[in-house]
């Protein structure tokens, strides 16, 4: 029997990890351009492994959107939460997601007044709706052309 190089993840490590890849992956090609493939193999696992955290990509968006809410103390979750605010519009319509979103969405602006009052630092409700405003100007040139 040989042995890994890389020590095996806890469970509490492994899914911190894949919520990491999964946030830097989401921001960089959105929800729609996401496939649970691709985030398995950016996080160096299998998709079987992904399953065993995820119920499918919706819930690990929508967990990777909880775990940026739980750390918006970070200036870094300021950015990521804009990112997948943004990225969110893109996701699916059912309203079990819809209603989850919404609610995980608030959470986190109304964290951000709690830890950043306004007129302190980055105004997330222009920045949310400059990415909105880009990404409707984009899903229309698409549509037309």
């Amino acid at each position: 029997m040989t042995e890994s190089s890389t020590p095996r993840l806890s469970a509490p490590d492994r899914r911190r990890t894949l919520l990491e890849v999964a946030l830097a992956t989401f921001l960089e090609r959105g929800y729609a351009r996401t496939t649970t493939r691709l985030l398995a193999d950016a996080a160096g696992v299998t998709e079987p492994i992904l399953y065993r955290h995820f119920d499918d990509k919706a819930d690990c968006f929508l967990s990777t959107l909880q775990h940026v809410v739980d750390h918006l103390d970070d200036e870094v979750g300021i950015d990521a939460f804009a990112g997948l605010c943004i990225a969110a519009l893109d996701g699916p319509m059912d309203a079990g997601f819809i209603r989850r979103r919404d609610a995980l969405i608030q959470a986190g602006l109304t964290e951000l007044q709690r830890i950043d009052p306004p007129g302190n630092g980055p105004d997330i409700r222009k920045t949310l709706e400059a990415g909105i405003g880009r990404l409707v100007l984009e899903r229309m040139q698409h549509r037309s052309g």
